[in-house]
């Protein structure tokens, strides 16, 4: 594929591409953050901010995502996003096996699906599947590591990688794109960190798996681990990558609808409690389709977790989202939950969600539930519909943030303000009970934006999150849009006042 990225703007070295671009910025101005050349996709966004430094936000997302080379692309601020940088982060290659294979040394330039955290030392840590495009070929998870707020990066090192059929151990059966879709990372108050991913059973088949992997905190970093993190499971406090799910593998066939685990998050509680939560339900499914919400939990580091427990049952999105005129708008709208835990109370867990409420002209709203008692199945509260605009347009991609003072943060993709279905907004709601009712919606954004279109074939494509986070005052997000001119999407940055959310609150139709 054509990379249009221009050399003249965009300098890549061995591990990291230098851009100065300052950019002015207002309160609560929406502020583009990627200087990339125009034509190329920035979608797929996560932010974090440095816990020694306020001012310091760093952001990962895809960057000319579809093309043959797509490095991390990475923007930082060290002004409370006022002026940013970017760059991209270095190409891995597959780790060598012995025996020799045909995968050893194979540069795996088509990177994708970010995560990112920071620890309590400054640590930035930016991680993503990396392939080698093929669909079929090798392909693993990898994470990197900035000590100076973004500015230069050392990995990748690998967390997991991928063993095909003719390797050695071999896999049970041919598997011919293992790395698949939206992993999530968090770091705990005592700077292990976690890792969730899923990964492709078997070839052709929709079923996958949930795995976990852990890393005591960084140490001096060496030729084998530049990062000073270890997901190999020998240093204590590491848990080399393993399943999570309670019947992994696939088999038999046809497979059993707990067998399409997807899309996981993972929370840390206080007394160090891991929270994982996934969807069951079947991708290869275009339509409106039922899905089971999980969530598994460790009380033990990681060494082992608990049985699956049942949070919801739910109607799970179209992954095409229909104008009022009948077009498709193809936003890549699946379900999936997004998970945090109460700061004060270490077996409160909220969860968040877009559903398609069945019975409506609506396709998709945001949902909003909660477990007082660790997630065990019979605590789960009504849902909750957190958008309250009048419409029957659609709401998508919800992440889920909780201040120090247990205030929670919900933010998502909304299409409340056209006419035809078919403009996105950025919108935010808090709760400052628990979650037993939600503020009146806040719009983030200036101006509504079309779905950005990705680089083959022009087909539209939103990504299928956005980042935010939040501080004991504040939440600040960063987004997709396309109102710079340039429809393939790029990257935008905000923050807002938990003071300009109104105190107001009011409880909304359970769909």
């Amino acid at each position: 594929m054509i990379d249009l990225r221009s050399p003249t703007l965009r300098t890549v070295a061995a591990t990291a591409a230098v851009v100065a671009w300052p950019v002015l910025a207002l309160a609560g101005v929406d502020v583009k953050i990627n200087s990339d050349a125009a034509g190329t996709v920035q979608n797929e966004i996560r932010i974090t901010q440095n816990a020694t430094d306020a001012n310091n936000f760093v952001v990962a997302y895809n960057d000319n995502a579809g093309a043959a080379s797509s490095p991390l692309g990475v923007s930082f601020s060290l002004d409370a996003g006022a002026t940013w940088l970017d760059r991209q982060l270095g190409v891995p290659t597959h780790p060598i096996l012995m025996p020799p294979s045909p995968d050893d040394g194979i540069s795996l330039s088509f990177i994708f699906d970010p995560f990112i955290d920071s620890d309590s030392l400054g640590n930035i840590y930016a991680g993503y599947i990396a392939t080698d495009g093929s669909g079929g070929g090798p392909g693993g998870i990898y994470i990197e590591r900035s000590t100076d707020k973004g500015a230069t990066w050392s990995g990748p090192d690998t967390i997991d990688f991928d063993v095909r059929a003719g390797m050695l151990p071999p896999p049970p059966m041919p598997d011919p794109y293992r790395f698949n879709d939206r992993p999530d990372m968090t770091v705990d108050g005592s700077d292990h960190v976690y890792v969730v991913w899923i990964k492709d059973v078997g070839q052709g088949l929709p079923t996958s798996d949930i795995y976990f992997a852990k890393s005591p905190p960084p140490v001096v970093p060496g030729p084998m681990n530049p990062t000073g993190l270890d997901f190999t499971g020998v240093p204590a406090g590491s848990i080399a990558p393993k399943t999570i799910n309670d019947n992994p593998g696939g088999m038999p066939l046809p497979a059993p609808p707990s067998d399409f685990a997807n899309v996981p998050d993972v929370a840390v509680a206080a007394n160090g409690t891991i929270y994982v939560s996934w969807i069951d339900v079947d991708v290869t499914d275009m339509n409106p389709k039922p899905g089971t919400l999980h969530l598994d939990r460790s009380t033990d580091g990681g060494v082992s977790f608990t049985t699956d427990q049942v949070a919801q049952n739910i109607t799970a999105l179209s992954n095409h989202m229909s104008t009022l005129g009948g077009a498709m708008d193809d936003a890549r709208s699946g379900s999936y939950p997004a998970i945090a835990t109460n700061p004060s109370s270490s077996t409160t867990v909220y969860m968040v969600y877009a559903a398609d409420p069945m019975g409506a002209a609506d396709e998709a709203d945001i949902f909003f539930t909660r477990s007082t008692m660790s997630g065990s199945t019979a605590t789960w509260s009504t849902p909750l519909t957190v958008n309250d605009d009048a419409t029957t347009r659609d709401q998508i991609h919800p992440m889920i943030v909780v201040k120090s003072d247990g205030t929670i943060d919900v933010a998502w993709y909304d299409k409340r303000n056209a006419a035809n279905d078919d403009m996105w907004d950025v919108y935010v709601a808090k709760s400052t009970d628990g979650g037993t009712t939600f503020s009146t919606n806040v719009r983030v954004t200036d101006q509504s934006f079309a779905t950005p279109t990705n680089l083959p074939g022009s087909e539209p494509w939103l990504g299928e999150y956005l980042g935010l986070v939040v501080d004991a005052t504040d939440a600040y997000f960063a987004f997709t849009s396309a109102v710079s001119g340039d429809t393939k999407g790029d990257v935008y940055f905000d923050s807002l006042a938990n003071s300009m959310v109104p105190v107001e609150l009011q409880t909304f139709v359970v769909e």
